[in-house]
């Protein structure tokens, strides 16, 4: 009877367990089923051509569904070297903040950095309640454990997929062995959509770019460059805001708003130059090394000042100027070079209200376009050149013809008045003739005056500086008229543009011949310097004139002409009458091309009441 009922409990034993054995058997290959039907459903997801973030979606829906997981998280990184970011959550409330964060649990709270600095799968269990519950409100039975599956590429850690199991169940070593190949196949499915969709991105933008350069290309004038390469920009961009910032004017540390696309932001205006330092300064210097970025990318403007503040940021421009970005609501901002390495033309820019908006796709999209629009500058400039080759051929040939022309009609017409005045000299008795006669005769030297100084305007060279421009229209100018003209002129070069030169030119000619009319003596002083803390250059012209009323200034066509070619300049031109009764005509202007602030009040009544004359020793420079 006891060898009966031993035999029994031994026979029970061996069936339960060979029935525990069986059933574990079972579960293990259903299990391994289900594992094989999720790499198989993975692998479906390869072969679709869809946007990655519709594939991630749908492989962590199905990775969820084949493991009957109650809570999981999918964490990703970007590129090579970047922090883990969470991509997908499934089964924690919308109110709990997982942004950056691992489930897990240890002595090392959230930290997780077991599983990432291993690569291999975990299981873990021990503090897991009391974390969850903590940091979610979820309470979690007893049996109930989380994996920690790597996902892994080549050779290195490519992301983390954490699971806890469904209530009442528990992943084993089994889960863990069928699950490995997991990993591989959702970083593959992953990697094979956003490689797919990097191809379509740059297919579509080189179908883009090649457009925008036979469009960019059609336009052979600088501003229809700039206006079509920042509208190009802003469409490739998608961004809030295009900007080309110009730095051709030489001035390296305070570049030009030379073209926007989008709503130009509050406190900036075209033409308005920004002080730039910094990262950004240098991306205009010439001559830039090899091993330095030709760009330059400004995630979150906002966090950028912060860090700056606490001397951590990164500097690109004044406080101002970034205030002012940060007003108008830009949250992120691009800088490309525009230029070789030897030579830059300006930066080409985008802004979004976004934080980090801009990625590596978008940088190289940029330079792209900023390439393009290089060759397109430089095809305008070599069209502008030979516009300006066949306007100085064509001026060339107008003096020509007013030399051989009209400068000899009036040589004649002088010949003849002459002439003329012999064969009456007996016949006038009252002298009113040989008056009439030279009064003619002043009007014909003032013809020929005028048109000599036409021609020279006509033969003025390309390429020559403002002084030295200047300087010898002053000594033909008093040769023509017989004026003494004492002129002091800077020996520094002033390089300025034809028309700009021109108008120079004309408001001093104008000066002159008041002077001529209305001076006292047949004398005048010309001086010109820099007024550095304006950066702004000016020209006096004094003489000793006849008793005139100030309020005869506003009255003169003379005067207003001046005036009118003076602010085509961007420049102001004031008349005064010092104490000693001089006339000073000031003409002050920005080489640069900005807009020049009035000096007030104070500056003319020092000129007018204060009796003081610009000295004209050399070396001196009168207070502005």
């Amino acid at each position: 009877m006891y060898l009966a009922w031993i035999d029994f409990v031994l026979a029970s034993t061996a069936l339960a367990v060979a029935l525990w054995l069986f059933a574990r058997k079972r579960r293990s290959e259903r299990l391994h089923l289900h594992c094989v039907r999720l790499c198989h459903r993975i692998a479906d997801e390869l072969a679709r051509k869809q946007a990655p973030e519709l594939v991630t979606d749908r492989v962590f829906r199905v990775v969820m569904e084949h493991t009957g997981a109650c809570i999981g998280v999918l964490l990703f990184r970007d590129a090579t070297d970047a922090p883990l970011r969470v991509l997908r959550v499934s089964g924690l409330p919308d109110n709990v903040l997982v942004q950056d964060r691992l489930l897990e649990v240890g002595e090392a709270g959230w930290n997780c950095g077991a599983v990432k600095a291993s690569g291999r799968m975990e299981l873990l269990h021990k503090g897991l309640r009391e974390a969850l519950y903590e940091r979610t409100g979820i309470r979690l039975d007893r049996r109930q454990n989380m994996i920690c599956i790597p996902v892994t590429g080549v050779g290195q850690l490519e992301g983390l997929l954490q699971l806890v199991s469904a209530p009442g169940e528990q992943f084993t070593q089994q889960h863990m062995v069928d699950l490995e190949g997991v990993g591989y196949y959702l970083d593959a499915a992953i990697h094979n959509a956003t490689l797919i969709e990097t191809i379509r991105r740059q297919r579509d933008a080189a179908q883009a770019l090649y457009g925008i350069g036979l469009s960019i290309s059609g336009f052979l004038d600088l501003d229809s460059v700039l206006v079509e390469s920042v509208r190009q920009a802003k469409t490739l961009l998608n961004s809030d805001l295009a900007w080309f910032l110009d730095c051709s004017h030489g001035d390296l540390r305070r570049l030009v708003i030379r073209q926007c696309a989008g709503e130009l932001p509050a406190g900036f205006a075209l033409g308005d130059r920004l002080p730039l330092v910094g990262e950004i300064a240098a991306l205009v210097e010439p001559n830039l090394p090899d091993d330095r970025p030709s760009y330059l990318v400004l995630g979150d403007l906002a966090a950028n000042r912060a860090a700056r503040v606490a001397g951590e940021g990164r500097l690109f421009c004044d406080a101002d100027v970034e205030g002012r970005f940060l007003a108008a609501g830009l949250r992120s901002a691009l800088f490309v070079r525009v230029g070789d390495r030897e030579e830059a033309e300006g930066l080409l820019c985008g802004f979004s209200r976004t934080a980090d908006y801009f990625d590596d796709f978008a940088v190289d999209l940029l330079q792209r376009l900023a390439n393009q629009v290089l060759i397109a500058l430089k095809t305008a400039a070599l069209h502008a050149g030979q516009r300006r080759m066949a306007v100085v051929e064509e001026r060339q040939r107008l003096s020509n013809e007013l030399h051989d022309q009209m400068a000899q009609i009036i040589n004649g017409l002088s010949l003849e008045l002459h002439a003329l005045g012999r064969m009456t000299r007996g016949l006038d008795s009252d002298g009113k003739l040989d008056e009439r006669f030279a009064a003619i005769g002043a009007r014909l030297d003032d013809a020929k005056a005028s048109i000599r100084s036409a021609i020279f305007e006509l033969r003025l060279p390309e390429g020559r500086d403002l002084w030295r421009n200047l300087g010898e229209f002053l000594g033909r100018f008093g040769h023509w008229h017989g004026l003494r003209l004492r002129s002091e002129l800077p020996a520094e070069p002033l390089p300025l543009p034809m028309d700009a030169q021109l108008e120079v030119l004309r408001i001093v000619q104008e000066a002159l011949w008041n002077v001529r009319k209305h001076g006292s003596e047949s004398s005048a002083r010309l001086r010109a310097y820099s007024v550095p803390e304006r950066q702004t250059v000016c020209i006096e012209i004094s003489n000793r004139a006849q008793a005139l009323e100030p309020s005869r200034f506003d009255m003169g066509q003379g005067i207003a002409t001046m005036r009118s070619r003076a602010a085509r300049l961007g420049g102001s031109l004031d008349v005064t009458i010092t104490s000693k009764g001089d006339v000073q005509v000031v003409l002050e202007w920005s080489p640069h091309g900005d807009a020049v602030q009035p000096r007030g009040q104070n500056w003319h009544d020092r000129r007018i009441d204060g009796g003081r004359s610009p000295d004209f020793s050399p070396g001196h420079t009168p207070s502005p």
